[in-house]
């Protein structure tokens, strides 16, 4: 059984709640509903608060298939404008049976970068467009500075300025060779089939830890496949998923602090609160208890227009077991030096929480 707990805009009424009931599980009309149906495979409602129900759904009949459980999570609810998700309650023992969850933790890559007491620090590569020449000397530039993760940029594809493959090996290479295999690189991956495969076999061939994925591009079954399959930390970007930052049919701690986890992300970029994006504090909390809630836990990673010069005891938000993600205000600047700066302000913020 999982729980999925709704909030109903205006007054609840119990048919609105039956029929949200009906629609989430077996999506016909009553005269349709069995007994047994009824008993084995509609929801029941097991709270009503105020304007929120909570409702218990049967999975016995999902077949272990994650594809099918997502159908179960999400499926026609968000047809009801008055209808948001608040939260999913999956029992640990659900996470076996449909191998959902994070398969690799933080010290992963403390284990490669040395960092045992303080965040991991990363940046992207950027922009699309730019000569390979030039992304390599970002990379490597970065390397020397410090910084533990570099990853491409989710623009980053398949451009003719920086063809896939050329680009994964000559900064894989140049990274590992300056920091002493300290700095990660993280390449994007996209595509669908034998296209997706090839990529993925290719990256694991030449001793990449790490990929960057966006879950609603390529699809979370998809990113849960990788996770079962391959052995790389897996990060997941926000792209074509923002929009739940204001629907209010989808909250951003249910995206990206539940669902990205449930679906192999390792670890997941979302906007900091001081960023360039409106998500506000109360937000952000919400998601790194999620991130945090899982069995194998998932890694914070707040990102979004975060500024060296700004940066403050706020931070500490996300706990010393993160991953603070700086772009475009490393990549304008000194990146050597600006890097190190990144390393020596976080260092002094989070002294405070040994």
């Amino acid at each position: 059984m999982i729980k999925i707990k709704y909030k109903i805009k205006g007054a609840l009424k119990i048919s609105t709640a039956e029929q949200l009931a009906i629609e989430q599980s077996v999506e016909v009309p009553n005269e349709l509903i069995t007994p047994d149906i009824k008993t084995k495979i509609v929801g029941k409602i097991t709270e009503i608060y105020k304007n929120r129900v909570t409702i218990e759904y049967p999975t016995n009949h999902l077949s272990k298939s994650p594809t099918a459980l997502l159908n179960l999570l999400t499926g026609n609810y968000y047809m009801f404008k008055n209808v948001a998700i608040e939260k999913i309650y999956i029992p640990h023992r659900i996470y076996e049976e449909f191998g959902l969850g994070p398969k690799s933790s933080l010290k992963t890559i403390r284990k490669h970068t040395g960092n045992i007491e303080f965040p991991i620090l990363a940046t992207a590569i950027k922009p699309v467009g730019s000569p390979l020449n030039t992304l390599v000397k970002l990379a490597k530039n970065l390397a020397k500075g410090g910084i533990e993760i570099i990853k491409d940029d989710h623009n980053l594809f398949d451009p003719p300025t920086s063809p896939f493959k050329t680009r994964i090996q000559k900064i894989h290479q140049n990274v590992q060779e300056i920091s002493g295999g300290k700095t990660l690189y993280f390449p994007h991956i996209w595509g669908t089939g034998k296209e997706l495969i090839d990529k993925l076999d290719y990256l694991e061939k030449i001793g990449v830890k790490g990929i960057l994925v966006a879950p609603f591009l390529i699809g979370l079954p998809t990113t849960l496949w990788i996770s079962k399959n391959y052995n790389f930390f897996i990060m997941a970007h926000p792209s074509f998923s923002g929009w739940c930052m204001w629907n209010a049919g989808l909250k951003p701690e249910v995206v990206w602090g539940q669902l990205f986890p449930l679906y192999g992300a390792d670890a997941v970029i979302f906007p900091h609160f001081k960023g360039r994006f409106p998500i506000s504090r109360t937000a952000i909390k919400k998601i790194v208890a999620e991130l945090r809630s899982h069995p194998n836990p998932s890694v914070p990673v707040p990102a979004g227009g975060m500024k060296i010069a700004s940066l403050d005891s706020s931070l500490t938000i996300y706990g010393k077991d993160s991953i603070l993600l700086i772009g475009g205000d490393l990549l304008k600047n000194n990146q050597t030096l600006y890097a190190r700066k990144f390393r020596e302000i976080t260092t002094k913020i989070f002294s405070t929480l040994l």
